[in-house]
């Protein structure tokens, strides 16, 4: 089943005052940054609703047609995820490429590497933005394939493909 997570620009100024109540209970404030970042966020959201969903249904679309049985969903990055990420790497919202993301389960290695062909064969991938974590797992054993491509409307999208079992062990341990 496909899903798309919605976040409208309501709903994210709600989590920034919810986060921002946390804050002050713990002796801590959101920066002016911080809730510059939650804006920037929100107020692309609709439109990244609305181009995962192109992808979603152009991925399913081309590996429907290679014949690889796949499961795509989308999957927006959070708000707060989103921050974090900006802080660590010291880096403004436009260097992140993984904002918008699918996720493509599949049945075996072979379909992993072979739905990654149709994916670049459809979008140009990112240079540097690509991670072979079946050939080389974490430390954890989470194994996945992820890469950046530029999707529709020149807009980058990550790309992880894994198998169910690999879902099952990323998302349980």
């Amino acid at each position: 089943e496909q899903w798309i997570e919605r976040e409208t620009v309501t709903h994210a100024f709600q989590r920034v005052l919810d986060r921002q109540t946390a804050a002050r209970e713990a002796g801590e404030t959101l920066t002016p940054r911080e809730i510059e970042i939650v804006r920037m966020v929100a107020e692309r959201a609709p439109s990244r609703d609305q181009m995962l969903a192109e992808v979603i249904t152009q991925v399913e679309q081309d590996l429907r047609e290679a014949k690889i049985k796949a499961t795509v969903t989308g999957r927006p990055k959070h708000i707060y995820s989103i921050w974090n990420k900006m802080q660590k790497k010291q880096v403004g919202i436009e260097s992140l490429y993984d904002i918008r993301a699918v996720r493509v389960l599949v049945e075996s290695v072979k379909d992993c590497y072979a739905a990654l062909g149709i994916v670049h064969g459809r979008w140009p991938f990112i240079p540097d933005e690509f991670d072979d974590y079946i050939a080389t797992p974490k430390d954890n054993d989470y194994r996945s394939l992820h890469t950046a491509v530029i999707g529709p409307g020149g807009v980058p999208v990550e790309v992880q493909i894994r198998t169910r079992e690999m879902h099952r062990t990323a998302e349980t341990g």
